[in-house]
Parts: structure tokens; C-alpha cells; sequence
């Protein structure tokens, strides 16, 4: 399945010229409408001519939209360019398997938890679908890990906000109640925190089970359990 505007950049062109040349039972559903013109729509379109199993379904919505993304076997999303893929995040969220283009934006969302192919690469799209098209137990596999490590995300989301409010006024004091917040998220989350610059030497002679009792403290005060 695809699921998006129906413009050039989303690559949909890769996906139809692909699946056309995969051997399986299954449907291509590509849902969306157009953004500006219907022209590109025609021209995909008159791209699956004479293959059934290529379905456009037009805008969907609503109860829809979540029988698409409940019932999906892969979720496509085959861009040559992405700013923020929200409906991949909401592809995973629902526990789709995700096939996507090696952009940084679907890569970095998706991480080891989707397939990938090279992006504009026609035949690699094809072989990744014909592989999963082969492999049930490969795409049960994904969609498990793809299901929990949006979990993860989800509830990493409110300790993500106040740690960005405690760093943002990068003083000893903010950054000391920050500190025990990173630690209970390492610990609970697995998150990576290289990119997180503290004061060194504030923290010395506290434990980490010290550190991490503050930062549940810390949470609670601020509304997050």
C-alpha cells in the first residue's frame, strides 16, 4: 500500500513500474488524491493500464483510512524526497511492515526496523517487494518491531519535552535537573543521548540510582509519571 499525495517526489512511479513485475496474489492499493493537477494521476494510472491488481482508491479518511493502514501487508513509502514522512510514523504506529527509499527522512524514522531500497532504484524496489511477498514470517517479523519501537517513540515523547526545556537555558542549575531525566530515559528507553552536550563534573558524586530516583521525582513534579 501507498498512502499520500499523489506527486511526483513520493516516487509512486518506482512503485507501479515495480510491482508490475512482481509475482504474488496481492494488491497494490495506492490511496491518496492529487495536489494540484490530476495529471500526474492520469499518467499513473495509464502507467497500471491493464493490471487489475494495481487499485487507486482516490482521498481516503476516517474509518478508511484505518482499515487501510489495520489491514496493510507492507506500507510503501518510495520517496525521492520527504520533509517530516507523518504518515509513515503513523504507518508504523499501526504496526505495518514499512518499505522505504534510503532518503535520511525515511531512513532515520524507520532506523533497522523497515526494509529499505535505493532510492529511484526500480529493480531493487522489486526485489525488496517479491522478498517480502516470499517471506510472511520476514513481514510478521518487521511489523512486530516496527509496532513496538514506535511505542518506544510515544512514550519517550513527554520526558523528550522536558528535557528540551530544561537544556534550552543551558544554566548548571537547568541542566543538573536534566541529568537524571537522560539517565531514567537511557535506562527505560534505550535512548542514544551522544548528541546531548552537559557540564561535566555537576553530577560526580551521584549515583546513577540516585540520579535516576531525582529524575522520577523531577517528572512527577512536572506532570509526567
Amino acid at each position: 500500500m501507498f498512502l499520500g499525495r499523489l506527486v511526483p517526489e513520493k516516487g509512486i512511479r518506482y512503485l507501479v513500474e515495480a510491482f508490475k513485475n512482481v509475482k504474488t496474489d496481492k494488491k497494490l492499493v495506492i490511496a491518496g488524491g492529487s495536489s494540484d493537477t490530476d495529471s500526474f494521476m492520469e499518467e499513473l494510472k495509464e502507467l497500471a493500464k491493464g493490471d487489475d491488481q494495481i487499485l487507486f482508491t482516490g482521498f481516503v479518511q476516517g474509518t478508511m483510512l484505518d482499515e487501510l493502514y489495520s489491514n496493510a501487508y507492507i506500507y510503501t513509502l518510495p520517496s525521492d524526497l520527504e520533509g517530516m514522512p507523518l504518515s509513515l510514523l503513523e504507518a508504523m504506529s499501526y504496526g505495518n511492515c514499512c518499505l522505504v527509499s534510503d532518503i535520511p527522512e525515511c531512513a532515520e524514522v524507520v532506523e533497522d526496523k523497515a526494509l529499505i531500497f535505493k532510492k529511484s532504484d526500480v529493480e531493487d524496489l522489486r526485489e525488496k517487494l517479491q522478498d517480502a511477498c516470499d517471506h510472511p514470517e520476514m513481514v510478521i517479523r518487521m511489523k512486530k518491531q516496527a509496532a513496538a519501537a514506535e511505542r518506544k517513540k510515544i512514550m519517550f515523547q513527554p520526558y523528550s519535552a522536558i528535557l528540551g526545556r530544561f537544556l534550552s537555558e543551558k544554566t548548571e542549575h537547568t541542566v543538573s535537573m536534566a541529568m537524571p531525566l537522560m539517565l531514567m530515559v537511557k535506562a527505560e528507553f534505550g535512548a542514544s543521548l551522544s548528541s546531548i552536550t552537559i557540564l561535566p563534573g555537576t553530577f560526580a558524586n551521584r549515583s546513577e540510582g540516585e540520579l535516576r530516583a531525582a529524575g522520577e521525582l523531577v517528572g512527577r513534579s512536572m506532570g509526567y509519571n
